[in-house]
């Protein structure tokens, strides 16, 4: 493959993807300009023997997600070629990466489960003590409470002996 230098003076474009496993939950995309990734990445730089390297530096701007997907295109004025015909990889997806993929996003959404558990416990107890400390000062207000143990004879029935 070309180094970066040559691709640019070519005038060939990259469009990245966010490669995330539900796309419904991001779906990015985005052209980096060709001068940027020279200018980070150098005019020697050869994306197609260095791909690991090249894609490891890229992180989606919306959902912060590294795993991504490229696509090289030719230049906009290159004549004989259809729209939208691009150079896509259709080949079935590796499945130790669709494992690994898959198992960081299970244990993520463990994680959120966990956060989301403890907070609403918190929340809960919160909320528990505010309603005993408003309890406690409607009493005081009303001159209902009492000091020291309950009554046991609050609750028996007046006029009957046991």
């Amino acid at each position: 493959m070309p180094t970066l230098g040559e691709l640019r003076d070519y005038g060939a474009r990259l469009t990245i993807y966010c490669h995330t496993i539900n796309p419904r939950r991001c779906g990015n995309s985005w052209s980096p300009s060709m001068d940027q990734m020279v200018q980070y990445f150098g005019v020697d730089f050869d994306p197609g023997e260095r791909r690991p390297e090249f894609l490891r530096r890229f992180v989606c701007e919306k959902c912060g997600q590294r795993d991504i997907a490229t696509t090289w295109h030719p230049p906009a004025n290159t004549p004989g070629l259809l729209t939208g015909q691009g150079s896509h990889d259709h080949g079935p997806p590796n499945p130790v990466e669709v494992a690994r993929i898959r198992a960081e996003y299970e244990q993520g959404k463990a994680i959120a489960e966990m956060h989301k558990a403890n907070a609403d416990r918190m929340r809960q107890e919160a909320l528990a003590a505010e309603k005993a400390r408003k309890k406690l000062q409607r009493d005081l207000e009303t001159g209902r409470q009492i000091i020291g143990p309950p009554n046991p004879w609050a609750g028996r029935k007046k006029g009957r002996w046991l």
